[in-house]
């Protein structure tokens, strides 16, 4: 039996540091502090990936109780967006991966609009049989039913899946409906890892 392997995007296949690239934008750094203990940041942000807010919502939203001018919030996009670089090693090994068969999958929490931004970006997404998008279906993980709905939708089995994600909810809330699970931490470690599942490329 050949595992179906899902991955994350986000801090697996491409880098999402927010701490960082919050920099660049200094009034909005000075506004909003800690990025990662920000709550109306956070709370935002978990809207805008789950499709309940627009990225014209998210800018105003943030402007009015941020007090940020739309300017500033509209370059600090700018630098969210064109931050997501890939991860060393992680695109090389999906591609391995794609050449030896395996069937990929992708299930991340995104936006609509990074998500057409990154697609016009990178070619990598050709390597995936579905892409489920957070943005699109209206559902974040750790929410059950994201994952759900790709086993549904491709007549899987999740015993006979591998899921690889960087957050440890993401990865319980996959193990509830009996995925085989992986926190990633770095390409190298995925790479052992995959070994356990007699996967080597």
């Amino acid at each position: 039996m050949q595992y179906k392997i899902i991955f994350d995007i986000g801090n697996v296949l491409l880098t999402w540091k927010p701490e960082v690239f919050i920099t660049q934008v200094p009034r909005v750094s000075e506004a909003l502090g800690n990025i990662k203990q920000n709550h109306l940041f956070l709370s935002l942000w978990d809207q805008f990936d789950q499709g309940l807010l627009s990225e014209v919502e998210l800018v105003s939203s943030l402007s009015q109780r941020a007090h940020l001018s739309v300017r500033e919030l509209q370059q600090f996009m700018v630098m969210a967006k064109t931050s997501l670089l890939s991860v060393a090693g992680a695109l090389t090994l999906l591609g391995d991966l794609a050449s030896s068969g395996y069937a990929l999958y992708c299930i991340t929490n995104m936006s609509e609009s990074f998500y057409q931004f990154l697609v016009k970006r990178y070619q990598f997404w050709q390597y995936f049989r579905r892409i489920v998008v957070s943005g699109q279906l209206k559902i974040n993980k750790p929410d059950v039913r994201i994952f759900q709905y790709l086993l549904n939708k491709e007549g899987l089995q999740a015993k006979d899946c591998i899921f690889i994600d960087d957050k440890a909810d993401n990865i319980a809330g996959a193990s509830q409906l009996g995925f085989n699970t992986i926190q990633f931490f770095s390409t190298e470690q995925l790479l052992f890892a995959l070994k356990e599942y007699h996967i080597d490329v």
